[in-house]
């Protein structure tokens, strides 16, 4: 998928459905490194892009999904999924963890 496909796609009503099933959900609704309450669905994994399960995506504040992915293009191949945690005021990338709602 080319960056213009991935950004209609952000744009679509499926796309929206999916973000609205993930808001009704029990799953974090706090970025998960910095616990700021306003964030964005970050993909850990683009297998399943436009067939997304909801522990497919992790919530984010603008700045941590940001820096998320600057680190995936500096030190990931394309089929690495990354999970992000808050230690410290860091932000450690661990390859293969889940989520946990508990963070």
């Amino acid at each position: 998928m080319t960056r213009n496909e991935y950004a209609t796609y952000l744009r679509s009503d499926h796309w929206r459905a999916v973000k609205q099933r993930y808001r009704n959900s029990k799953m974090p609704k706090r970025c998960l490194i910095c616990k700021n309450a306003k964030y964005e669905l970050h993909h850990r994994s683009y297998r399943r892009l436009g067939n997304e399960r909801l522990h497919d995506l992790v919530p984010l504040c603008r700045a941590c999904h940001q820096a998320t992915h600057d680190h995936l293009k500096r030190h990931a191949s394309g089929r690495t999924t990354l999970f992000t945690a808050h230690k410290k005021r860091r932000i450690v990338w661990r390859k293969g963890a889940r989520p946990s709602p508990s963070i």
